[in-house]
């Protein structure tokens, strides 16, 4: 059924006109709104959206609104994509589609540091990552003794990890892969590092 309100949303933007709409309520805890109604300019949203389409911003797979606790806007298009290092081609893209987060995840992370600061729950970035671990007390030696969470939101840990391929997480916790014996540190710089071919 979803796969049918996405056509349908699809239409009204059709060769990149018409007007954005409020998002259906699929009744999955998610309130849905109009643009005006969260005090946005619609005209702003629907010029981006015709942009999209007609690829001015190439390769944006979906932009959904959120405010004020609720979604105002929805919409997903055509792009490029890949699984696992395997070229998909240009693929439509739905409500239904499963995307790799990669580095996406980690301005989600800093934000929940942030609110978890707020609520009192965590000191500060400076806070070392070992006081939310107390059962990996004994890896706490070395380079990687004093590793803080803000090692970990900077990259500048140091810790060993190949980017080459997939790592083997599955069923894994964080802690596992973080202080496991092969987790030792590579540099340890604080100011930066780095990681594969890519400076994060």
């Amino acid at each position: 059924m979803r796969i049918i309100y996405w056509v349908f949303g699809l239409l009204i933007f059709n060769n990149g006109i018409g007007q954005a709409i409020k998002p259906l309520n699929l009744n999955d805890g998610i309130k849905t709104a109009t643009l005006s109604e969260v005090r946005m300019d619609t005209s702003v949203v629907n010029e981006l959206t015709n942009q999209i389409i007609a690829g001015y911003y190439p390769n944006i797979h979906s932009l959904l609104i959120y405010k004020d606790n609720k979604l105002a806007y929805e919409n997903y298009f055509k792009g490029k994509d890949q699984y696992r290092g395997k070229d998909l081609g240009v693929i439509e893209h739905s409500i239904n589609d499963l995307h790799s987060m990669r580095s996406i995840s980690k301005s989600v992370v800093s934000a929940c540091i942030g609110i978890a600061i707020t609520q009192g729950k965590i000191k500060n970035v400076d806070q070392k990552v070992f006081d939310f671990f107390k059962e990996y007390a004994a890896y706490d030696t070395g380079m990687i003794k004093g590793l803080s969470i803000k090692h970990l939101l900077t990259m500048t840990a140091g810790l060993k990890w190949n980017e080459t391929g997939m790592q083997p997480t599955v069923g894994r916790t964080l802690a596992d892969i973080l202080f496991s014996a092969k987790a030792g540190r590579v540099n340890p710089r604080r100011d930066h590092v780095l990681v594969g071919k890519e400076r994060h």
